[in-house]
């Protein structure tokens, strides 16, 4: 059974509110996170990614492990240096989002989204409907939902044109699906 709009609106809040706290310090993309920051959080972010490097790659999984459970332990692993850090850009809070809904508020149907060749930008999608194509937003069903917490944005699927940050520039994709 699929959530409603309005739920997967407000899980998509909550979810943002979340990030927001857990990477109190924002972003090192972000001019006015930079600035409250003294410029710190550009820092903060290349000593965590430094951090989780050295974590990467440990312990392989079996080459026919679907993709999306290869990638879901990279996505936890990436909210849990972030969340130390306190610090993250578009694709940590990404991380986080999907994880806290997931692992809180078990949502069933969720996407990490990003941009193809050329883009710089992650996001989440709630309640893609099934069947529905990854980069085509018109196809997502009325209960899509774009949680883009780096942006501040909770917004319905059917609005990406408007309100999603670098849209039009390239395509995107799901680069993981949960259900």
């Amino acid at each position: 059974m699929s959530s409603s709009l309005s739920e997967n609106l407000k899980l998509a809040k909550l979810a943002a509110e979340y990030t927001k706290l857990m990477l109190r310090h924002g972003a090192a993309n972000k001019k006015a996170d930079l600035l409250l920051s003294v410029f710190a959080n550009g820092r903060r972010l290349s000593d965590m990614r430094a951090e989780k490097r050295k974590f990467t790659g440990m312990g392989g999984q079996p080459a026919n492990t679907p993709a999306e459970l290869k990638l879901l332990p990279q996505i936890r692993l990436i909210a849990q240096f972030a969340k130390k850090a306190k610090v993250g850009n578009c694709g940590e809070h990404a991380c986080v989002a999907l994880t806290y809904l997931r692992d809180m508020h078990r949502v069933k149907r969720l996407d990490y989204m990003q941009y193809g060749k050329g883009g710089d930008h992650a996001w989440v999608v709630i309640g893609r409907a099934e069947g529905s194509v990854t980069g085509d937003y018109k196809t997502w069903g009325a209960n899509a939902v774009v949680c883009d917490a780096w942006d501040d944005a909770v917004f319905p699927g059917s609005q990406v044109p408007g309100k999603l940050y670098g849209y039009g520039k390239v395509g995107y994709h799901s680069v993981l699906v949960t259900t």
